[in-house]
């Protein structure tokens, strides 16, 4: 209950005037890439290690949620802003983040199976 209260709480406040259209693609994509990564750390935690240093400290544990959600706001709101300006640039690099959160999330799935 506190992680979807702190979740609401982040949602209204950095990504407020983002269209939830907007907004599902990154989250879904996110949580992928994050559940994907939790589990194959719990499944075998000195088999595989995370890369990212900034996503480091939350990989191994239920932190990793509320964190990619950060995350994901943060990119969002400055979606939001580079996106009055330069549109094209501002869906190109939206595009890029889903996408690398899906491969992310792709791979450790078959780290996961080819074990």
């Amino acid at each position: 209950m506190k992680h979807l209260v702190a979740k609401l709480i982040l949602t209204t406040a950095l990504a407020h005037g983002i269209p939830a259209k907007q907004k599902i693609p990154m989250y879904i994509a996110g949580e992928f890439d994050a559940a994907t990564t939790y589990s194959i750390l719990n499944s075998c935690s000195t088999c595989y290690y995370e890369l990212n240093p900034l996503y480091k400290p939350f990989a191994s544990n239920p932190s990793a949620f509320p964190a990619m959600f950060i995350g994901d706001n943060i990119y969002l709101a400055t979606f939001q802003k580079l996106h009055r300006n330069h549109k094209k640039l501002a869906w190109t690099l939206y595009g890029v983040a889903i996408a690398l959160h899906v491969y992310w999330g792709v791979h450790n799935i078959r780290l996961e199976n080819s074990r």
